[in-house]
């Protein structure tokens, strides 16, 4: 995905925590240039919504019911490897290191740090945002 300000990334949030999601929906909203173009409560609704919603980035939770992120970010990047995926948990990196390492994910953000590191991960996925974080 290139800098080209003709085309505003397009976001999914999944996230098994309401709250999570609407308030992540907000900060991205009023902090960057990205457009919020749905969201889900688990892996399996995100990727029945994936071909209609086309996002160029999801933003995923890992610890869901029905499917998982892990699982879901598998499936997703199988079929739609353009797609960008940065997973977004309370779990810390190291718990998960091989397995976030050997999945075909784009980045990975602690909840607890979530202000601190989104700026940083859409720099390096070459995102074009506007942040005040």
């Amino acid at each position: 995905m290139s800098r080209n300000k003709s085309h505003i990334p397009r976001v999914m949030i999944v996230d098994d925590n309401y709250n999570f999601r609407q308030g992540y929906k907000e900060y991205l909203t009023y902090q960057t240039d990205l457009s919020i173009v749905g969201e889900a409560k688990d892996g399996f609704e995100a990727i029945k919504k994936i071909n209609k919603l086309k996002p160029d980035i999801v933003f995923m939770d890992i610890s869901m019911p029905q499917m998982d992120g892990l699982t879901a970010a598998h499936l997703i990047k199988e079929k739609h490897p353009g797609i960008k995926i940065v997973i977004v948990t309370i779990h810390e990196k190291h718990i998960f290191k091989e397995i976030v390492e050997s999945l075909p994910v784009d980045g990975f953000i602690n909840k607890s740090s979530i202000f601190l590191e989104l700026p940083k991960i859409l720099k390096r996925l070459d995102i074009l945002v506007n942040t005040t974080a």
